[in-house]
């Protein structure tokens, strides 16, 4: 191969754009390089990489559990005012994504806090791609979704694969009042080194949304399974000869049911305990985990000493309507009993707002701080630690 020919092949390589939560790049990374064994690089908020062919984004749409929106990747640039952005869209191939009867609309998402707003952004890139090119506009169900995504000074821009949220998940019906987001609880469970057959445990389960996103990776059961047919790359001209029955038939025979039950959610409050019984029917994978009511105080009666492996979860923290006293007791029963029923080498991971009394409590209990991390959901700052005995 010659020179020449290796600079045309890198000019028209394509590229993916993966958003996910800000602090869990690293997470996103090494699940795209799982799912397509690829190129990753970190960004900001964003992971970048290279792809073959466009069904490789399709196949990390439909699987992948880190990401909000995965993007056919355009382009970046230095963002201060919105001449900076309507350059970018000259490197579209109007021809390759429009024929028509092509529809079209511009969306923006933003992680910085700013006067200028996201409509502001929309308005004014959909008029100048008008401008330049007759298209149809649709707000509602458009054919083709241009995506801005502004982080700090940074704007990426790029078509999205599928058009809606990736966060959102079909299993939650029944809610917590402080339920993690699906993306968020994934991104928990793979900060272990948990494999399939660990003993892994949520205390403080909730919703369920930590273990049903545990069950359904190592189950290999797709998270959109129930959601394939919404996807908006089904309408996209480049894939248009693609069979999309015979490409999620494929993906689907990976799947397979995890009999031993090694995944297991306690809750204090029965209704929760039903709602994440009932969430996890929903997502498909309800044979997979064990829930059960149970405080904090009793985790001896329902595990065995030195039984578990993992213990990941979302602690209840402090506030105005619970007394910070009944807290610090949860605390103490929850360390007291972690002691006991996990293995030498066991660790707990939990996310939070509030560190402080959760690392007074730890440190007393004789744990460990081995790592910690902030992360964010939209533009809420939680604090993961991992704990060792």
């Amino acid at each position: 191969m010659t020179n020449q020919q290796k600079t045309k092949n890198k000019t028209n390589s394509m590229k993916g754009l993966a958003i996910t939560h800000k602090g869990f790049e690293d997470i996103c990374a090494k699940e795209i390089n799982e799912l397509v064994k690829t190129k990753t690089k970190v960004l900001e908020g964003c992971v970048e990489f290279e792809i073959e062919k466009l069904e490789d984004l399709c196949l990390i749409a439909y699987k992948a559990q880190s990401i909000i929106k995965i993007l056919y990747y355009i382009d970046s640039c230095e963002y201060s005012e919105i001449e900076d952005l309507k350059k970018l869209t000259d490197k579209i191939d109007f021809d390759q994504w429009f024929n028509e009867e092509t529809t079209f609309v511009v969306r923006c998402k933003r992680m910085d806090d700013t006067d200028e707003s996201t409509q502001y952004i929309e308005s004014q890139m959909g008029e100048y791609i008008l401008e330049k090119k007759k298209l149809k506009v649709e707000l509602k169900q458009p054919d083709v979704t241009f995506f801005v995504y502004i982080c700090e000074s940074k704007a990426y821009f790029g078509i999205d694969m599928t058009a809606t949220e990736l966060s959102k998940r079909q299993y939650k019906i029944y809610l917590h009042p402080e339920a993690l987001k699906g993306t968020m609880g994934y991104c928990l469970y793979r900060m272990s080194d948990a494999k399939v057959g660990d003993v892994i445990l949520d205390p403080f389960c909730g919703s369920g949304t930590i273990l049903i996103e545990t069950a359904l990776h190592q189950t290999q059961f797709p998270v959109n399974y129930f959601n394939k047919q919404k996807f908006a790359f089904l309408k996209f001209k480049p894939l248009k000869e693609v069979d999309f029955d015979k490409f999620f038939t494929e993906i689907d025979k990976q799947a397979k049911e995890n009999k031993k039950i090694t995944l297991n959610g306690f809750d204090h409050q029965l209704r929760y305990v039903t709602s994440s019984k009932n969430n996890a029917k929903i997502a498909g994978i309800e044979k997979n985990i064990n829930f059960a009511r149970a405080d904090a105080e009793w985790l001896d009666t329902k595990m065995e000493e030195e039984q578990v492996d993992w213990i990941i979860t979302d602690p209840p923290m402090p506030s105005a309507m619970v007394n910070p006293q009944k807290i610090q007791k949860v605390y103490e029963d929850f360390f007291y009993q972690a002691e006991f029923i996990l293995k030498k080498q066991g660790k707990v991971i939990v996310i939070t707002r509030n560190t402080s009394l959760l690392k007074q409590i730890a440190e007393q209990k004789k744990f460990k701080i081995e790592h910690e991390r902030q992360v964010w959901s939209g533009k809420q700052e939680y604090s993961v630690i991992i704990f060792s005995k």
